[in-house]
Order: C-alpha cells, then sequence, then structure tokens
C-alpha cells in the first residue's frame, strides 16, 4: 500500500450525516418567564450571559453544520477525482 490518501465515500457520508445529527443538538433554549420576573440586582447580568450562551451554542451548531457539509463535499470531490484518475489510466 502507498503512503497515498484513502477516502472512501460511504465513510465520509455517513462520519458528515453523524456531525450533522450531532449539529442539531446545539440549539440555543429559550429563557423560561419566570427568570424575568426576580427582582434580583443581579438577574439582567444572568439574562445577558444567558443569551449570550445560547448565541455561541447556535454557532457552534451552525459550525458543525457547515463542517458536515464540507466533509459530504470533500468525499464527493475526492470520488470524482478518482474516477477522473482511473478513466486517465485506463486510456493509457
Amino acid at each position: 500500500m502507498s503512503g497515498g490518501i484513502q477516502i472512501s465515500k460511504p465513510i465520509t457520508d455517513e462520519e458528515s450525516q453523524n456531525i450533522d445529527d450531532a449539529a442539531k443538538h446545539f440549539e440555543g433554549k429559550t429563557l423560561s418567564s419566570k427568570d424575568t420576573q426576580s427582582t434580583i440586582t443581579a438577574n439582567a447580568a444572568g439574562q445577558e450571559a444567558f443569551a449570550q450562551s445560547q448565541n455561541v451554542v447556535t454557532q457552534f451548531g451552525t459550525a458543525l453544520q457547515k463542517d458536515a457539509g464540507h466533509i459530504h463535499d470533500l468525499g464527493a470531490k475526492f470520488e470524482e477525482f478518482d474516477q477522473m484518475m482511473a478513466e486517465l489510466n485506463k486510456n493509457q
């Protein structure tokens, strides 16, 4: 076996789907209406921190979905390249 890159389209498809499925769990949550009724002075800061954390969670999920798409596309590109190289070798 040479030291070349080994790509399996079914594996890249499966792994990109697994990542995409995992990304769906990273969705921001809304704050309970009960959390807005407190008179504690730190409540506003807590609400802001919660909102920021949920924004980060959502951005992470979006990034995972984007990466899953890139992995899927890369698998397709490698398969296309492999077919092209096989065709070139067949014609020589």
